[in-house]
């Protein structure tokens, strides 16, 4: 992201740039009250910026890196020693839901099962894992801290 801002953008990301994490379901909301001039964050949370007209994409991450991995699968060594045949199963699970997902025969069937959990409970939890959002010293110079 770094190399996107001074490149891209002509901002020098270690003077003009302060990172903090705030949770994405607080991002908007602070972009809104001036606390924030920007962050770097998957949907929903970018497109509820532009919805609401206080944001705009700059650069999409296959921008940055093409047909990059989303997502990653980790495990420590210990755990996969410990469960050999669990890890396995579940690599081959990760695996198997992705070509299915990778064939346009199976997309719509792949949209309907998304959009039905993006209402759960367990959907909502785990999109309020923090993320990276950037704030820039001038924000910071004004006194406006970012809350988290």
């Amino acid at each position: 992201m770094a190399e996107l801002l001074a490149g891209g953008y002509g901002i020098n990301p270690i003077k003009d740039v302060k990172t903090v994490v705030v949770p994405p379901p607080q991002m908007v909301a602070n972009m809104r009250v001036g606390n924030m001039d920007g962050f770097c964050v998957g949907e929903p949370w970018n497109a509820r910026a532009i919805y609401d007209k206080i944001g705009f994409t700059a650069a999409t991450t296959q921008d940055i890196w093409k047909d990059h991995p989303e997502k990653v699968l980790g495990a420590t060594a210990d755990w996969v020693k410990a469960n050999p045949n669990t890890a396995r199963a579940l690599l081959m699970a990760v695996l198997e839901a992705s070509q299915y997902i990778d064939d346009p025969k199976n997309r719509p069937q792949v949209a309907k099962l998304i959009a039905g959990k993006a209402t759960s409970t367990r959907r909502k939890k785990s999109s309020r894992a923090a993320c990276w959002a950037i704030t820039t010293t001038a924000s910071a110079r004004a006194g406006k801290t970012p809350t988290t």
